[in-house]
C-alpha cells in the first residue's frame, strides 16, 4: 500500500491586508498600513475584486528616508485577468514593509497577503 506524497511544510496562510473601497490615490505615508514583512523573502498576494471590476495591484515598499511607500525602480504591476476574476502574484520582498496599491475599483476588493518564509 502507498502513502500519499505531501509537502514537507504548510500551505500559505494568508492574512486580509485591505479592502479598499475605491482606488488608491496619492502617497500612502503611514507605515501602519502596510503589512510587516519580516522573515520573508517573498510575498503571495491575492486580489479578490467585488463584481464586475478589474483591478491593477502595485506592490510599494516602504522607505524610511522618504517617509511613505515608494515604487520599485520597475514597478511591480500586476492587472487583473478579466472583470471579477480573482487573481494571484508572488513578488520578492526580502523582509521589507510592503504595500499593495489597487487600482481601477469603485466597490470594495480584498487584498489577502502570505508570506513565503526564509529558510536557514
Amino acid at each position: 500500500m502507498t502513502t500519499p506524497t505531501s509537502v514537507p511544510r504548510s500551505a500559505p496562510d494568508f492574512s486580509l491586508h485591505r479592502e479598499p473601497a475605491a482606488a488608491d490615490t496619492g502617497d500612502h505615508d503611514s507605515k501602519a498600513e502596510g503589512m510587516n514583512m519580516s522573515g520573508a523573502k517573498k510575498a503571495i498576494v491575492q486580489v479578490i475584486p467585488s463584481a464586475a471590476q478589474t483591478p491593477t495591484a502595485e506592490v510599494l515598499f516602504w522607505s524610511e528616508e522618504a517617509g511613505k511607500y515608494i515604487s520599485a525602480q520597475t514597478a511591480l504591476s500586476f492587472p487583473g485577468p478579466g472583470a471579477g476574476t480573482p487573481f494571484t502574484f508572488t513578488v520578492d520582498c526580502n523582509n521589507q514593509f510592503i504595500f499593495v496599491k489597487i487600482t481601477g475599483i469603485t466597490l470594495v476588493c480584498k487584498v489577502m497577503v502570505a508570506a513565503d518564509e526564509l529558510r536557514a
